[in-house]
Parts: C-alpha cells; structure tokens; sequence
C-alpha cells in the first residue's frame, strides 16, 4: 500500500508540474531564438581633436548628417530556457558625410586659407558580438530588451577630402588622403517589442575614431534609431 501511495503521489506531482509548464509555454514566457530585421537612421556628428587649431581640421566645427542604417541579428537564448540572458550577434550597416569649415589666420590676425574638410565613409560595417537581458517577461503585447558589446567597425571607402581657397588670390587646391580601415568601439541598444513581431530601437555607443594622424585625430558619434521585425 505504501509503494501504491507513493507512486500516486508520483503521478500527480508529475501531472501538475506538466501542467504548470504547459501553461507558462501558453503564456509566452519562453524566450525563443529568432532573426532581427532592423532599419531606421543613422544621426552622425563628427569631432576632431588635435593639438593645434589653427592646423585644418583640429579646428574646424563639422556639422551634423543623417544616413540610412540596416541591421542584421540573431538572438539565441542563453542558461535555462526561460532565462532572460540571451546572446546577440549583429550586423549594421551605414555610412557617414560630414562636412567642416575652417578658416586659417596668420600670426598678424589676417585670413590666409578657407579650409572645408570632409571625413566620409561609403560604407560602414559593425560587427558587433553583443549579449543582452530582458528587462520584462515576454508576453503577447510587448516586451522590452537591452543589449551592449564590442565593436568591430570597418570602414570601406574611408577618406579626408579637403578643399582650400586662399584668402587673397583665391587659388584652390584640393587634397585627399586615406582614413583608417578598421577601428572598435563600444555599442548599447535598447528594443521594444509588440505583438512579438513589431520593434521600436535606439542605439548609441562609443566615438569611433575614423582617422588617427600624427598632429589630430578624428571621431565619430551616431545615435540610431528605427523600426523592426522579428522572424
């Protein structure tokens, strides 16, 4: 009788811990693997550091540019499976343009040069080997996601062009030499989702540095945004 007890015992806890895990799945829950489509845009700023101004373009004030910017992730689930940790491989691709002017002054104060530099990028692929949480639950309506991790950026196409006019004569030349190839930095991202398909993003990160010369150096910030979907 004693054996015929436990096993009833048995089969119950067995039944209702079925049950209640049959239900979690019902709920949503589970943090399944999936593809990430995301597009939107890329708002870039761009800043040089050098040691003196007055060598173009340390200080020339560069102004702000929009590009397109696509995505391409995978989130796969990490620890139990309804942990809330997940891995996060992506892929964005954009560009940046951005244009400065400086003037250059001689030591008695007088104009000399008028120097526009623009540092540009024609195609810009971050490899990003990212890890992220869930901040809420998944449900039906919505969930909300963060992301951050090193960056691998690759920069084909990488270029300073400049152009400079001389104050007085009003000569031109122009000049074009080549920026860095590749470069790292940091990248943070945050993802609501609705009706488990739809996304809403913002990302942001560290300054990449685009070029890197002797007497200054160039950096790149963008803050991205847009829309998705999970498949």
């Amino acid at each position: 009788m004693k054996r015929l007890h436990l096993f009833t015992t048995l089969i119950t806890f067995t039944f209702f811990a079925s049950s209640s895990n049959a239900q979690q799945k019902i709920k949503g829950l589970e943090f399944p693997n999936h593809l990430v489509i995301l597009v939107g845009a890329s708002f870039n700023s761009y800043h040089v550091k050098g040691s003196d101004k007055n060598i173009a373009p340390a200080g020339s004030k560069f102004d702000a540019a929009v590009s397109p910017v696509v995505a391409i992730s995978y989130i796969t689930k990490m620890g139990s499976e309804f942990s809330r940790f997940f891995f996060y491989p992506q892929l964005k691709f954009s560009a940046f343009k951005n244009t400065g002017n400086q003037v250059i002054f001689l030591n008695n104060g007088s104009p000399y040069q008028l120097v526009t530099t623009t540092e540009k990028a024609s195609l810009l692929v971050d490899a990003i080997p990212g890890f992220g949480y869930h901040v809420t639950a998944p449900g039906k309506n919505f969930m909300l996601s963060v992301s951050a991790g090193p960056g691998i950026a690759i920069l084909l196409g990488s270029k300073q062009e400049q152009i400079q006019q001389h104050a007085i004569t009003g000569m031109i030349t122009t000049s074009e030499t080549n920026g860095r190839g590749v470069s790292y930095n940091l990248s943070f991202e945050a993802r609501a989702t609705f009706h488990s398909r739809y996304i809403v993003w913002i990302s942001s990160g560290t300054p990449t540095t685009t070029t890197d010369y002797s007497l200054y150096s160039g950096r790149l910030s963008s803050t991205q945004g847009g829309v998705g979907y999970v498949f």
